[in-house]
């Protein structure tokens, strides 16, 4: 029993960690919306959120669960994590052009005016940076370092704070604003690097057509899951942006802004779980389950704590 109480502890102590780092990511991001809002209007921010939007649908394109897969390969009893690190790397190389076609694919069947195709042009970039992220976040996970990653994250974020101001001050629209968000993915990646490289080993021999075509095989189920998550979530900022009005879209994802903390907490549990619960299934199926016991009651009492002061 103490055993469990003990990973419990370690559950919540890791995942507010994380959520300290998330949270920050939040208000900061709601900084931002206030700096656009303030100097652009509702009109800009709206379409800015859009933009975000639909690149969280082709961020997850650039992920398509391998991600997961790797960590969990990982952090099994004899796991290579050189062999499962180079078959992320390379998955990479393929998935980050097919989702950058994938958002401008998106921009034009809708038929967005120019000024946000093109904003979505600069926001693609980003996903080349986001796709060497997804290799050190493997590292990260798998290791249980998650916190290096939050620094990266926040540290990009927050500096993008004055690099937004002076892009709106001279008079940027848009694509600027979607150049400075690929400014900080550039930093992220660079601060990732920097974090993780020591720990980071890649087996650059070997097979990779059929490890590949496994990893992707493996991958599917949750990379299936999670596009369609990502994709209800962005319909409703899709379906305001054409049905509604420009204010509609303006404060639904201000709403949204408002939310993401008790989101990010409950996310963060499972980031945390999920090596742990990695390193038992299936060779201690015991350990596994009560482990998935101390996940349930940690979002219990997130959850339900969360409810009650609400």
């Amino acid at each position: 029993m103490s055993g469990e109480r003990s990973l419990l502890h370690s559950v919540l102590r890791n995942s507010l960690a994380l959520t300290v780092g998330r949270v920050l990511v939040g208000l900061a991001r709601l900084v931002i919306a206030a700096i656009i809002v303030r100097q652009t209007g509702a009109t800009t921010f709206a379409e800015y959120a859009l933009l975000l939007g639909i690149l969280a649908i082709a961020e997850w394109l650039n992920d398509f669960g391998t991600n997961e897969i790797a960590v969990r390969e990982i952090c099994r009893p004899g796991g290579d994590a050189a062999h499962w690190l180079r078959l992320v790397a390379l998955g990479k190389l393929l998935q980050a052009p097919l989702a950058m076609l994938g958002l401008m694919a998106v921009l034009l069947l809708l038929q967005y005016p120019p000024h946000i195709v093109q904003a979505g042009a600069w926001a693609a970039c980003s996903l080349v940076f986001m796709a060497g992220v997804g290799v050190y976040r493997v590292v990260f996970k798998s290791t249980l370092t998650m916190e290096l990653e939050m620094v990266a994250e926040v540290t990009s974020v927050l500096l993008s704070l004055p690099l937004i101001a002076w892009a709106l001050h001279q008079q940027g629209g848009l694509s600027a604003l979607m150049a400075c968000h690929v400014a900080s993915r550039a930093l992220f990646l660079l601060l990732c690097h920097l974090l993780a490289w020591r720990r980071c080993r890649f087996a650059w021999r070997g097979p990779w057509r059929q490890p590949l075509r496994e990893l992707y095989r493996l991958a599917a189920p949750i990379g299936l899951i999670g596009f369609l998550v990502a994709l209800y979530e962005a319909l409703d900022l899709i379906f305001l942006s054409k049905l509604g009005q420009t204010m509609d879209l303006a404060w639904y994802s201000a709403a949204q802004r408002i939310v993401w903390p008790v989101l990010l907490l409950l996310a963060a549990i499972g980031n945390t779980m999920y090596p742990v619960l990695s390193r038992y299934w299936p060779a201690d199926p015991a350990r596994f389950a009560r482990a998935c016991q101390v996940a349930l009651e940690a979002v219990l009492f997130v959850a339900g704590g969360t409810a009650a002061v609400t």
